[in-house]
């Protein structure tokens, strides 16, 4: 959690972020995270770490045509499962090819960013 947070101080594309809850105690870490880049898409990022389990969420909304979602909740098996394994579930990796994607100023269309997404694996 703490490279998340390291990474969005430092990155020049986030426009501004919000930690919305953080917690953290002997044996877990929780983050609820909204990051805001310069061109308006947004990511939520939700992050419980355990010494036995790991849950995350992450949902990048583009524009109105566009959200990408990476989640290992069970009741969202069907959420992206072929296209985003659990090897894309590193969040400084995906928010570091989001931020490659925006920076390189291409048109997102959905085919697009898949293909970038599937190159993370």
């Amino acid at each position: 959690m703490q490279k998340i947070l390291k990474f969005v101080e430092k990155s020049s594309f986030v426009k501004d972020f919000k930690v919305h809850d953080f917690k953290t105690g002997k044996e877990f870490a929780y983050i609820k995270l909204e990051i805001l880049f310069k061109d308006s898409s947004k990511v939520h990022i939700r992050e419980f770490v355990s010494s036995t389990q790991r849950k995350y969420s992450f949902h990048w909304i583009v524009d109105t045509r566009i959200e990408m979602r990476w989640d290992n909740s069970p009741h969202h098996v069907h959420v992206n499962q072929d296209v985003y394994p659990s090897e894309c579930s590193d969040p400084v990796k995906i928010l570091r090819r989001i931020e490659s994607l925006l920076i390189s100023k291409e048109e997102l269309t959905p085919e697009i960013i898949l293909h970038e997404i599937r190159k993370l694996r």
